[in-house]
């Protein structure tokens, strides 16, 4: 300060010209720096955007695939009911075709049965029928 002072007028005009010289280049340093801030500002702000735009699909998929493991669970209770039914119905048929086949069993025994017993007499009466004969043929 003392040089400038020491110099006059001339000392103040370069210290001035020094002062404005330094200011331009604070504003400008402030300028860029505002404008760096503003642009991180804008970038934050698109990732926030983006973030939210994110947890937004995440929210949708997450009831999506939370509804399909409800539609899955359901499906999967039909088809087990389903498969109940079918083998009480299979049951329920083995059991009457079962019951049919004893039928058939007894009612083939009784036709054996009264075959032989109708063999039994038809050979009963061949004897007879051949005594017959031979007492009508052997006695003349």
């Amino acid at each position: 300060r003392f040089e400038i002072l020491e110099e006059g007028p001339a000392g103040l005009d370069v210290l001035a010209s020094n002062l404005s010289k330094d200011k331009q280049d604070l504003e400008k340093r402030c300028r860029s720096q505002q404008e760096t801030i503003r642009s991180l500002n804008n970038t934050i702000e698109n990732w926030k955007a983006l973030g939210a735009e994110k947890d937004q699909q995440i929210t949708e998929l997450s009831a999506k695939v939370e509804k399909v493991f409800k539609e899955r669970a359901l499906l999967e209770e039909q088809i087990a009911q389903k498969q109940r039914e079918i083998a009480d119905q299979v049951e329920e048929e083995r059991k009457a075709l079962q019951q049919r086949i004893e039928e058939l069993e007894l009612e083939c025994d009784n036709a054996r049965a009264a075959a032989d017993g109708m063999e039994k007499a038809s050979t009963r009466l061949t004897r007879e029928l051949v005594k017959v004969h031979e007492q009508y043929t052997g006695a003349p």
